[in-house]
């Protein structure tokens, strides 16, 4: 895929936009003191294409944020970071969510844990 003038545009006006949104986040919780705190969360969007090609994009992220690759019980794959309190990650679901051998897994996962729905 080639990447056009305009969208490396868009994109760093993104990067910028974001970049001053979590400073101004964290200008303004340092002048709110006593407000609660926000959970922040950052999920990086795996783009859609080929298994493989997601695949290898989650395997290059997790270089980039210095983790590995891991699976959850469901078999969602995830490279995550922690920045302090914040969670940086991406994921890429099973091939198989959304069939019936994944809600049978999911509900022997409940099961398992005591859980009623």
């Amino acid at each position: 895929m080639t990447t056009t003038p305009d969208e490396v545009t868009v994109a760093a006006g993104r990067r910028t936009g974001l970049i001053a949104g979590l400073n101004g986040l964290a200008a303004w919780l340092t002048v709110h003191p006593d407000t609660p705190l926000p959970v922040v969360h950052a999920n990086f969007r795996i783009p859609a294409g080929e298994r493989g090609q997601q695949l290898g994009f989650l395997d290059d992220l997790a270089e980039l944020l210095g983790t590995e690759v891991t699976e959850d019980r469901m078999g969602t794959l995830f490279a995550s970071r922690d920045f302090g309190p914040l969670q940086a990650e991406g994921h890429v679901s099973p091939e198989d969510r959304g069939t019936a051998a994944w809600f049978a897994r999911a509900a022997a996962l409940r099961a398992s844990n005591g859980a009623t729905a």
